[in-house]
């Protein structure tokens, strides 16, 4: 059998507001993309076979695999995301998604719970210039020491000057501060497609009918989810304990789930200010 041509995306610069700066659907196969600054929808992947994403940065958004086979082969590593993976429907997690660089530990936790990304970090990439649309990191960004490379930020597209002068130069993205937004306790991570959010404040306590400002509210759920089926969780439940521990943040939550051998987790949660024991499913 013939070897199947790669095609290469490289050396270039995306703004899309109304779908993704780069989408290969409907089984897009054999691509090398990287060295790549996305500024606001990030990269999606469906379907299809051996695609390599590799040092790429994906401004204010992440990665969104979409119903990825069992064998795709796929390949994530040494990329800067800013949100939590975007994953819908998947049978397999490709063959490796390792030393990426996440915002918080919340959303690398969530792609450890899968056993992926048992390498990668978190924190503040530093981006040297965002406002002069340069993300390069400072020489002491904790993301090189997962393997990101900087890339020049001068070269994407079109490199003749009479071209250069008639090229669009995208708009600034104005850039989230998840530390910040954790801080606000607006963190709001997807997991198997439902946002989570912690409880944060007495407001919070008060509307849900807890007795400590503690737990992980279901802010939003899909029906289609694993632990949305079966009778399993609801919007607005909040969960308080999982596997007889104590789920305080999403941290919490998340880091029970990567401890969690099976397919099936037993919470305690509260719904509509009364608790109740449920037995979800994780897959």
């Amino acid at each position: 059998m013939g070897r199947h041509k790669t095609t290469i995306i490289r050396n270039n610069r995306f703004r899309c507001d109304h779908g993704w700066d780069v989408d290969l659907d409907d089984g897009s196969s054999n691509y090398h993309i990287y060295n790549n600054l996305m500024l606001n929808s990030g990269l999606k992947l469906r379907e299809g076979f051996n695609r390599v994403a590799e040092n790429n940065i994906m401004v204010n958004n992440s990665l969104h695999p979409h119903v990825w086979f069992v064998n795709s082969e796929d390949v994530f590593k040494h990329n800067i995301v800013q949100k939590s993976y975007q994953d819908v429907r998947l049978s397999g997690w490709g063959k490796e998604m390792d030393y990426n660089f996440f915002p918080n530990e919340e959303s690398m936790l969530k792609a450890q719970i899968y056993n992926r990304d048992l390498h990668s970090a978190f924190g503040d990439p530093m981006f040297k210039d965002p406002a002069s649309l340069d993300f390069s990191v400072a020489e002491n960004s904790p993301a090189l020491k997962i393997g990101f490379k900087n890339f020049p930020m001068d070269q994407f597209g079109v490199q003749n000057a009479e071209l250069k002068k008639m090229a669009k130069t995208p708009e600034i993205p104005v850039m989230r501060d998840p530390s910040e937004e954790n801080k606000k306790g607006t963190l709001v991570v997807a997991w198997l497609r439902n946002d989570l959010k912690s409880v944060e404040s007495e407001q919070e306590q008060s509307a849900y009918g807890l007795n400590t400002p503690e737990g992980v509210i279901l802010l939003k759920v899909w029906s289609g989810s694993p632990a949305v089926k079966n009778n399993g969780l609801k919007k607005g439940d909040v969960i308080l304990e999982a596997d007889g521990k104590k789920v305080k943040t999403v941290k919490d939550f998340f880091q029970i789930n990567v401890e969690n051998k099976t397919n099936k987790l037993d919470l305690v949660i509260m719904r509509n200010q009364s608790e109740k024991k449920i037995t979800i499913n994780t897959k």
